[in-house]
């Protein structure tokens, strides 16, 4: 599927404002050759909020460069999915990670936090 594709449009009941920003991104990690790594030291943000599917792929690889490049990352649970493999369910894969990820890597949110750096869990 090539990048802005029909494949690659955003669903249309998504909240967009004219001012959002996107990046195609064509790897696990959504800072390589992105432009996304530039654009939030360059707003001065510091920290960010993931979602995304593919727990083990995307979502982890994204996670650990986000944290290595020194960002803070807010991590909403429902926010990220994945399927179910040989070997795991996608319940398994993701309690795997967020063992892994939280307190480490990230900062687990609830849909009521209010998303400021602050974290609660």
């Amino acid at each position: 599927m090539e990048v802005a594709s029909a494949g690659w449009q955003l669903f249309p009941d998504l909240h967009a404002a004219g001012s959002d920003v996107y990046y195609n991104k064509t790897r696990p990690d959504s800072f390589y050759q992105t432009g996304l790594e530039a654009f939030l030291k360059m707003n001065q943000l510091r920290t960010i909020e993931i979602c995304g599917a593919q727990v083990e792929y995307c979502v982890d690889t994204t996670i650990r460069v986000a944290y290595h490049l020194g960002f803070q990352i807010e991590l909403l649970m429902a926010g990220i999915s994945t399927l179910d493999s040989d070997l795991l369910t996608a319940t398994q894969i993701k309690q795997h990670h967020a063992h892994i990820w939280e307190h480490r890597f990230a900062e687990f949110v609830t849909a009521d936090t209010e998303l400021d750096g602050q974290y609660q869990k």
